[in-house]
């Protein structure tokens, strides 16, 4: 998960534009078989260009398989 902000500077004629990054566990995250069920479907929702952008190449299909058991 990341939050976003965007602050602007007008005087400046500026903007500043931050993100932050935060992990968890993956058995911490899914928490329940809903939002196991939620984040399998997005996986399965992805182009193949964005599942190797996100680096799920090589495990996606062994996240979809653990996501499922757990819905």
């Amino acid at each position: 998960m990341e939050r976003q902000t965007l602050s602007g500077f007008p005087d400046a004629g500026g903007a500043l534009f931050t993100i932050r990054p935060f992990t968890y566990p993956l058995r911490e995250a899914v928490g329940g078989s809903g939002y196991a069920r939620q984040l399998a479907a997005a996986l399965r929702s992805m182009t193949p260009a964005q599942v190797q952008y996100k680096g799920l190449s090589v495990i996606g299909a062994d996240l979809l398989t653990w996501l499922d058991q757990q819905a």
